[in-house]
């Protein structure tokens, strides 16, 4: 169970508990009733949450007539370092509906650090479709939206310190991006930098308010890799 997690669901299911990705256990989220975020229904399906030569899959799926969403979470706190994820999906043309999280550390709420994307004026406000977000989003300078350029392989990437969290998103999949394949960069200093210790690495692909896509198909987000550096 989640820190923070006040009530939890399971349903039968032929899925799997846990998935190993890019030398990690992880967990897979289930829930049988609508639960946050959305809230949605949550599915350990393969055909929502699988591992391919490509990457980890996290896909929305209409299994049995409900929209089904994919979410995996670390078992451990990983702490202060730095965070990196490699995406081999384009990310710019979502649904409507749709959010993708390639990466984003919860610990309670208001207590959280993410990378988001979502389909035009839903979630994010046009014309931007990507954002960095040191939660509460709602204070002022705990966001920062961009336009996510329409491409498959990209790196996001965070450096969470006691002082500052670096938020570094960058064309390839290079370990250090050429000053000209820099898509958004943002060093946040202010008071909300969450503390280490509870915290959880998740990824997860979800609708807003639990609706269904607007266009009638489940998005897909792959992810290559997931790496973490303590220093």
């Amino acid at each position: 169970m989640e820190p923070g997690v006040l009530a939890w669901t399971e349903y039968p299911s032929t899925g799997p508990s846990t998935i190993d990705f890019s030398g990690f256990t992880w967990g897979i989220k289930t829930s049988g009733d609508p639960f946050d975020p959305g809230p949605n229904y949550w599915s350990n399906d393969t055909s929502v949450v699988h591992l391919g030569a490509d990457g980890l899959h996290l896909k929305i799926k209409n299994i049995n007539g409900r929209w089904q969403c994919g979410e995996i979470h670390l078992l451990q706190s990983l702490g202060y370092g730095i965070y990196t994820v490699q995406i081999n999906s384009r990310l710019d043309q979502l649904d409507l509906n749709t959010v993708a999280a390639p990466l984003f550390t919860y610990s309670i709420p208001g207590q959280e650090l993410d990378f988001e994307f979502s389909g035009m004026a839903g979630l994010i406000p046009a014309p931007n479709n990507g954002q960095f977000v040191v939660q509460p989003w709602t204070l002022s300078g705990n966001i920062l939206r961009y336009v996510q350029p329409s491409i498959v392989q990209f790196t996001s990437q965070f450096e969470w310190r006691s002082d500052h969290v670096k938020f570094l998103t960058w064309k390839g999949w290079s370990a250090v991006p050429a000053a000209g394949d820099i898509i958004q960069q943002w060093n946040y200093t202010g008071a909300s930098i969450p503390p280490p210790g509870q915290e959880r690495v998740h990824m997860n692909i979800w609708l807003l308010n639990g609706l269904a896509p607007a266009g009638g198909v489940g998005d897909e987000m792959i992810i290559k890799s997931f790496t973490f550096k303590s220093n």
